[in-house]
């Protein structure tokens, strides 16, 4: 998978998790922790590491542009948790 380097790579990815694990996303929570609805885990080791990896990822490239990476997070995130309160 293609390392995340750019602000819109940083964008991109969050918008993939908004829709892999939905509004339980933080940017603090391990990939290894993440469970789905029955209690069963969301990733697989393997996919974990990598989860936790970009999440890395993401900080390095916020972290060098000045960029706060929980706002964005949130930016992305809280019109998706708006729509849901609405239902």
């Amino acid at each position: 998978m293609k390392k995340i380097e750019t602000k819109e790579d940083v964008i991109n990815q969050l918008m993939r998790w908004l829709d892999e694990i939905g509004l339980g996303f933080h940017p603090d929570t391990p990939g290894n922790d993440y469970v789905t609805r029955d209690g069963t885990t969301l990733f697989t080791e393997e996919q974990a590491s990598e989860y936790d990896l970009r999440i890395q990822q993401c900080f390095d490239v916020c972290n060098e542009l000045g960029l706060d990476f929980y706002g964005m997070a949130l930016d992305y995130f809280l019109p998706a948790l708006q729509k849901t309160a609405e239902m």
